[in-house]
C-alpha cells in the first residue's frame, strides 16, 4: 500500500479557504454575476475535493477497520468530484474565452464535449465498483490501482487540448487576462499532472486545484481600473476593450450612447449622496434591459451601451426600453427625481471601423440630438459625411495653424459724430487649400470643440500688434480683438497680451 504525503492537500485547502475569504470580504460591494456566482460553485466543488480525498487517506490508512463498501463509497465520490470539478472549471474558462464573441455556438459545443466526457467518466466510475478498473481492494484490504486509474489525468488533457485550440481559433476576440491565463495555466497544470503520475506519493491534485483557482481569480475576478467604483459597471477603457475584440471578427453590434441631461441640477436639488445612488440605480437598470450586451460609464454622466445586433426590430425595442426607463421618476429611497436623457444609436455591420470612429460617430450623433427637440438620433450616412467634412476642416485648420495661413483682416469704426475713423475690429478669416473661403462660424466652433481656439486668439493678437506698429495701425489708433470664454479662463493671458504688445 502506497503512504500519501497530506501536506500539499493541507497547503491547497488553506488557499482554498483564503479564497473563499476574499469572495465573502470582497462581494459585499460587489454584484454577483452569474460567472462569479458559477467560479464560487467551482470553488466549493475543488474544496470538497480536497477535503474527501484527506479522508480517503485516512479511510483507506485504516481499512481493516472501516467496512469495505464505505471505502468504496468514498473513494468513488472522490474520482466523481474531482473530475466534475476539473470539468466545471475548464467549461467557465470557455465561458470567458467566448465572452467577447457573440456566436455562443462553438461554446455550446464545447460544452456538450466536456459534458460526453463527464458522463463517460461517471458510468466509468460506476462500472469500477464491480470490475475494479480504476481502484479496489484486496483480500487484505489494502488499495490497489487498476489500468485505468489515470483516465481522469486524460480527461484533463483532452480538455485543455480543447482550450487551447479554441483559443487558438478565436484569439483575436480573447481579452489579454484570457490569454495570459492560456499562456500560463495548461503548462503548469500539464506539469504538476506529470509530477503527480511520476511521484504517486506525493499528492498535488488539490494544490493543482487550488493554484488553478487562484490564478482565475487573479485574472478575472478582482477589480482593476477597467471598472468605475461608483457604479460598478465598466468604464471608458474598457468600451475601447470590447469593441477592439469584437471588431477583430466583425461581430455585428449595436451601439447607445446615453448622457444625462442638467444632472448637476439632481446633486444641487437633492445633494450628491443621492445623485451617485441615483447613478448606481440607472446603470442597474440599463444592465437589466442588456442581459448581452454590456454597459459602460462612459463619462460623467454619459452610459454606453453595446450589444449583439440581431435585426433592426430587435434594436428598435431596446432602444424604446432604454427611453420608456426616462419617461417617469427615478426612485432612491424616499425620494424621487425626474431625469431627462439624450441618446444617440448605430448599428456595425461590418465596417473597417476602429474603436476610436465608432466613439467619434457616437459621440458626434449625440452632440446633433442634443440640439434637438426630440433628443435622439440614430447615425446614418448623412451623418458620416458631415463627420468628414469635420475631420477635413480640422486637417485645414491644423495645417493652416502650423503655416501661419490665417488672416486678420480688418473693419474700420467710423464716428458719425467727428466723421473720422476711430479704430478697426480685428476679423479672423480662412480659405481652405483651394482658395474658398471658411465661414468663421464654423472654423471657430471647431476650434473651440477641439482644444485650437487659445492658437486662434494667439494668431490675432500677434498680428494685430504687428499691424498696430506700422504707420497704418498707428493712424488707426486702437483695434479691437475677439477672445473666447476660454480665452479667458487661461491666468497668463493677459501677461502674453502685454508681451505682444511690448514686443
Amino acid at each position: 500500500m502506497d503512504h500519501w504525503t497530506l501536506v500539499a492537500e493541507y497547503l491547497a485547502f488553506v488557499i482554498l479557504v483564503i479564497l473563499f475569504l476574499r469572495y465573502y470580504l470582497y462581494g459585499r460591494h460587489v454584484a454577483y454575476t452569474f460567472n462569479r456566482k458559477y467560479h464560487l460553485v467551482c470553488l466549493c466543488m475543488s474544496t470538497l475535493s480536497v477535503l474527501i480525498n484527506v479522508v480517503c487517506v485516512y479511510t483507506i490508512a485504516y481499512a481493516w477497520k472501516i467496512p469495505l463498501w464505505l471505502n468504496l463509497l468514498l473513494n468513488s465520490l472522490y474520482f466523481e468530484i474531482s473530475l466534475v470539478m476539473c470539468s466545471m472549471l475548464a467549461h467557465y474558462l470557455f465561458m470567458q474565452l467566448f465572452e467577447h464573441v457573440y456566436d455562443k455556438r462553438p461554446l455550446k459545443r464545447a460544452w456538450k464535449g466536456i459534458a460526453a466526457l463527464t458522463v463517460g467518466f461517471t458510468a466509468a466510475v460506476i462500472w469500477n465498483l464491480r470490475s475494479g478498473a480504476m481502484f479496489y481492494f484486496d483480500a487484505d484490504r489494502v488499495y490497489r490501482r487498476g489500468p485505468i486509474n489515470r483516465l481522469g489525468y486524460v480527461i484533463l488533457f483532452i480538455e485543455i487540448c480543447m482550450l487551447v485550440a479554441c483559443f487558438l481559433k478565436y484569439r483575436h476576440s480573447v481579452c489579454k487576462n484570457m490569454a495570459n491565463l492560456i499562456y500560463s495555466l495548461p503548462p503548469l497544470i500539464l506539469s504538476m499532472a506529470a509530477f503527480q503520475v511520476a511521484f504517486p506519493e506525493i499528492l498535488l491534485n488539490g494544490t493543482l486545484t487550488a493554484i488553478a483557482n487562484l490564478i482565475i481569480v487573479i485574472s478575472f475576478n478582482s477589480r482593476t481600473l477597467d471598472h468605475d467604483c461608483l457604479t460598478g459597471i465598466r468604464n471608458r477603457n474598457n468600451f475601447f476593450t470590447e469593441v477592439a475584440l469584437r471588431l477583430a471578427n466583425r461581430q455585428a453590434m449595436h451601439f447607445i450612447l446615453l448622457h444625462l441631461e442638467n444632472y448637476a441640477a439632481v446633486n444641487q436639488m437633492y445633494g450628491h449622496p443621492f445623485g451617485d445612488a441615483l447613478l448606481y440605480e440607472i446603470a442597474y437598470k440599463l444592465e437589466q434591459i442588456t442581459p448581452q450586451g454590456r454597459v459602460f460609464r462612459y463619462s460623467n454622466v454619459t452610459f454606453a451601451m453595446v450589444m449583439p445586433f440581431k435585426n433592426d426590430e430587435a434594436a428598435r425595442r431596446t432602444e424604446k426600453e432604454v427611453l420608456d426607463c426616462f419617461a417617469g421618476n427615478w426612485t432612491v429611497g424616499e425620494r424621487q427625481a425626474h431625469v431627462l436623457s439624450t441618446q444617440a444609436y448605430m448599428v456595425y455591420h461590418g465596417e473597417d471601423w476602429t474603436p476610436e470612429q465608432i466613439s467619434e460617430y457616437l459621440e458626434y450623433t449625440l452632440a446633433l440630438a442634443r440640439r434637438q427637440e426630440k433628443r435622439e438620433l440614430r447615425f446614418d450616412q448623412d451623418i458620416g459625411k458631415m463627420i468628414c467634412h469635420k475631420r477635413h476642416m480640422l486637417r485645414i485648420m491644423r495645417d493652416a495653424i502650423e503655416n501661419r495661413r490665417f488672416r486678420v483682416w480688418y473693419q474700420p469704426l467710423y464716428s458719425c459724430h467727428t466723421r473720422t475713423f476711430c479704430g478697426a475690429e480685428a476679423l479672423l478669416r480662412l480659405n481652405d487649400g483651394e482658395g474658398n473661403p471658411v465661414s468663421p462660424d464654423l472654423f471657430i466652433a471647431l476650434a473651440e470643440e477641439n482644444g485650437m481656439i487659445d492658437a486662434l486668439s494667439r494668431i490675432v493678437a500677434e498680428e494685430v500688434c504687428r499691424f498696430l506698429s506700422s504707420p497704418a495701425g498707428r493712424r488707426a489708433g486702437q483695434v479691437a480683438i475677439n477672445l473666447s470664454r476660454q480665452s479667458f479662463q487661461d491666468p497668463e493671458v493677459a501677461e502674453y497680451l502685454l508681451e505682444c504688445l511690448h514686443r
